[in-house]
């Protein structure tokens, strides 16, 4: 009986938690502006044939869709088709609207880690004020209702350190289970690999006397190995010219990662929980590991703007931060003892913060419908389908559009195939960010701005219907 009353609070309490984090939100477009990673996903989950996105185990995005059609199609390598492949599966059962369906997906896996959470922590009252303070954070509150792959990371992560638990203190749980759980976490996120720092915490070499454990820490290899999570870096390098690990870029971002832990725009609330708990010697390499992977980040690059600007905002470490908090909760349910007294006063506290981060993400959620959906809401009321969008961010258009296409470097030919395959219709073009390529392509053809709505971050053009080139030929 006892056993069936905390199935029922951990049920009843993951329920509630994940109604408050991602219920309100639920009718709002947002999709997260991790651009290569939130949009593709979604774009993906409700494609007709994940199969035809999926390369070496990646994700493929569309860079040329033409009527209803990807003809070029862009290596988005360093993203792991497990999250999109998860989206895909929801999606395809619940026929749901396409930003809906990262956030029912999301809303699943968030029972999930909260209800074995609450099996870890075994209090109630230790995992209100635990969980309560980091749903209070603005950056866990942002990717919970982003379409971002650190939800799913998260997630398993929180499982792996729970079986951790159960492991140490009843040995229940076989070393080759846990390793089973790492290769699990390795294919959902390549630096997911770090949990294999963990297994001097579960395992020895006499561990490898059973054929179970070897076999599987062989099929993980074997994986991996398969996967190649090193390819990336090879690419990236390629691109940038230049190693993608650096201490240029540790210098840049290591003291914003940690900045973000103790900012009222981070993750200050569960900071001020975990300093209140007192480490002991099981707790203390969880700690160790956490701040193993903030380095690890740290020293990663991210994105070419911080290079450049040698500077980087807070906002930016979020998802990054969040994929660290299942060893921060490790530290947190393998402490015994500690200093925490549950009373009004974390009430309040964590109610003053998560209206906080609620207003603050707000915010989020009016940026992302200003710079992105109001746009194309206001092409499809004002033209419908007759209507012919060349975006140079295509995949927002997309998600949103039938027609939508995109334009490649200075690739006139799209323009020649949109002049006299679809003399009838409206040709819009679309400039976000002030993209150089656009400006150039403005220079070319006659296109006027639309001054019923653009904005400081998108500009819309409107071709001139009078310009015709008869000497134009679409692309084959």
């Amino acid at each position: 009986m006892k056993i069936r009353i905390q199935y029922i609070y951990a049920i009843t309490f993951s329920l509630i938690i994940s109604s408050i984090v991602i219920i309100p939100f639920i009718n709002s477009k947002f999709y997260g502006f991790e651009h290569e990673d939130a949009f593709i996903s979604s774009f993906i989950a409700n494609s007709t044939h994940f199969d035809s996105f999926m390369n070496k185990f990646r994700t493929q995005g569309c860079d040329y869709y033409l009527e209803e059609n990807c003809i070029i199609q862009t290596s988005y390598t360093g993203h792991y088709v497990t999250y999109s492949f998860y989206l895909f599966l929801v999606d395809k059962i619940f026929s749901l609207d396409s930003y809906k369906t990262h956030k029912y997906s999301n809303l699943i896996l968030l029972m999930l880690w909260l209800f074995i959470l609450f099996k870890s922590t075994n209090n109630y009252k230790k995992y209100l004020i635990l969980t309560l303070s980091a749903f209070a954070s603005l950056p866990l509150l942002y990717v919970a209702n982003a379409s971002l792959i650190e939800n799913m990371s998260i997630c398993f992560g929180i499982i792996f350190i729970t079986l951790l638990k159960y492991q140490h203190k009843q040995k229940e749980i076989k070393p080759y289970i846990l390793i089973l759980f790492i290769l699990i976490l390795s294919i959902i996120k390549r630096e997911n690999l770090f949990f294999l720092a963990t297994l001097p915490l579960f395992m020895n070499f006499k561990d490898l006397k059973n054929w179970k454990t070897t076999a599987t820490l062989l099929l993980l290899i074997t994986i991996q190995i398969i996967i190649n999570p090193f390819y990336t870096e090879i690419l990236e390098t390629n691109d940038l010219g230049k190693n993608t690990f650096s201490w240029e870029y540790f210098k840049i971002q290591f003291p914003v990662y940690l900045k973000s832990f103790f900012s009222i725009k981070g993750f200050l609330p569960l900071t001020i929980i975990l300093l209140l708990v007192k480490p002991n010697r099981k707790s203390i390499p969880f700690l160790i590991l956490f701040l193993g992977l903030v380095l690890i980040y740290s020293s990663h690059y991210r994105s070419k703007y911080v290079i450049e600007s040698q500077e980087m905002s807070i906002f930016e470490t979020y998802r990054y931060m969040t994929n660290t908090l299942p060893f921060l909760f490790g530290y947190f349910i393998f402490s015994e003892k500690k200093w925490l007294k549950f009373n009004n006063i974390f009430f309040i506290f964590i109610l003053f913060f998560g209206i906080n981060s609620t207003l603050k993400f707000q915010e989020f959620l009016e940026d992302e419908h200003y710079s992105y959906h109001s746009i194309n809401e206001y092409i499809k009321s004002k033209y419908e389908n007759n209507v012919f969008i060349i975006d140079n961010f295509n995949l927002i258009s997309i998600l949103n559009h039938p027609n939508a296409s995109t334009i490649i470097n200075s690739n006139v030919d799209l323009f020649r195939y949109a002049v006299q395959k679809n003399t009838s219709d409206t040709i819009v073009l679309i400039n976000r960010f002030g993209d150089k390529r656009v400006n150039n392509l403005l220079d070319l053809f006659p296109f006027e701005i639309d001054k019923d709505f653009s904005n400081e971050s998108v500009q819309n053009y409107l071709l001139n219907r009078n310009f015709m080139d008869s000497e134009m030929t679409p692309i084959p």
